[in-house]
Order: C-alpha cells, then structure tokens, then sequence
C-alpha cells in the first residue's frame, strides 16, 4: 500500500486529475438532469480506485466499494436506457423530470438553495485545503527533509554508543518527514518515531521520541554540505555527533 500511494503521489498532475474527476462528477449528481451523467464518471473513476485498493491491498477497501455501488444505484434507473444507446443501438426517448414544486414560489426557493448549495460545495473544499495548506506547510518541505542513510555515529557513552552502532537496532537510516515526524530506522528492526523542530535560521535540531517511549531528546545543531547533513549535540545527557548522506531516489526535493 505505502508504495502504491508513494507511486502514485509521486505525480501531482495525477492527483490533481483524479481529485478534480471526482468533484466535478459529484458535483453533477447535484442536479436532475445530469445526474446520470455525474453517475457515469463516478462508476468510471471508482472502479479505478477500487481495483488499485485490491490489488495493492489499501486499507480503505470497504469505503470505495460503498461509493462504487452507490453510483451504480443511480444508474439502475438509466438502466435500460443506458444498454439501449450504447449497446442496442437504437433510440432513446428523452428523460422526463416532473416538477418538484406546482408553485413559482417554491420552484424559485428550490433555485435559490440549489445555486448556494453549488457556491458552498466549491468554495468551502477550497477553503478547506487552503486552510490544511496553510497549517501544515504542504509543499514546503523542512530545512533537512529527505531520507538519510548514516555513514557513521558516536556518543560519548559506551552504552548509547553500542546501541547506535548495532545492526539490530542501530542508526542506519533517517526519515526526515513533513508534518514535523522523523522516523529512525534499522535494517532490522520497525521504526522509532520522533516530532522534530528546525530552526534554519540557527541551525538548530530539537527531537523528542513519540514511541515506542517518550524517553529521548535530542537537542543538536545541523549542517548541510550538498547532500551531507552532520548532526552535532545531545542525545539527553550523552553527547552524540553523526554524518549522514542524503538518498534522493526516496523524495524529491522540489
């Protein structure tokens, strides 16, 4: 799953495309008279998505079959209009919509909402992820974002300093994410994940373990050489100095 959305996130015009297919088409179930077709791309770009989510076995099998069998619900009433246009050939008389409303009031409040119900569905979205944009700094990577392999690492203390070093729970690899998490890890072992904090301005490094305990924090200063970071500080009360090399063919540094 993680590489199939890594792949697939690797291409923003995907997304993009992707994203705005599926507002447009539920924006189109929105109205009577192109419900049907909002329907059909809805069943188009869902049995995308939920042939990816099967076949590379994502976590949200269930919501997307839900989505999928909801747009073919509305099109069972086109059904036999459907196979008659595109598979008989033959013609198709037109849709009737009766009125929902006998009075010209009631027609013009039914107006009135349907075009303020159209203005908040594309405006508040936006507004949404401006918002999300804004508080988390999508797009805006951090100072020393990036995956790290160590090159080498010592601590003041003999213990601190074997455990960084073993192959079953040493430093070898850094993940410096956007979101403020940072992953540790080994070639052997899961992860131990981090909140950090970059001060670019004075080269500053703060790092407190989130699991699987609470108990470490790494307070340092940072420099970049090219795609050379050397971390230099302390590890609670050790001092700790590290190198590492930054391996571009993970994340891409726009």
């Amino acid at each position: 799953m993680v590489l199939a959305w890594a792949c697939l996130g690797d291409s923003y015009e995907y997304e993009f495309f992707i994203g705005c297919g599926q507002i447009i088409a539920a924006m189109l179930l929105l109205y009577r008279r192109t419900a049907t077709l909002g329907a059909i791309l809805l069943v188009t770009i869902l049995a995308n998505i939920v042939f990816v989510n099967f076949s590379f076995n994502v976590c949200v099998k269930f919501f997307s079959c839900t989505y999928l069998l909801m747009a073919l619900y509305l099109l069972a009433d086109d059904a036999k209009r459907l196979v008659n246009f595109f598979i008989l050939n033959r013609i198709v008389e037109p849709r009737t919509f009766p009125p929902l409303f006998t009075s010209f009031t009631g027609m013009r409040i039914l107006k009135i909402l349907g075009v303020l119900d159209f203005i908040g569905i594309i405006f508040y979205p936006l507004y949404d992820t401006w918002s999300m944009k804004t508080k988390y700094n999508i797009g805006k990577h951090t100072a020393i974002y990036g995956v790290w392999t160590v090159d080498s690492v010592h601590a003041s203390s003999d213990t601190l300093n074997a455990k960084l070093t073993t192959d079953s729970i040493g430093w070898k690899k850094i993940i410096f994410e956007n979101y403020d998490n940072a992953y540790v890890k080994s070639w052997k072992t899961t992860r131990t994940g981090f909140h950090y904090e970059v001060d670019s301005a004075k080269h500053t490094l703060n790092m407190n373990s989130t699991f699987p305990d609470s108990s470490i924090v790494i307070k340092a200063k940072y420099k970049m050489i090219k795609d050379t970071l050397i971390i230099n500080g302390m590890y609670n009360k050790d001092t700790l100095f590290t190198k590492m090399r930054l391996q571009r063919k993970y994340f891409i540094r726009k």
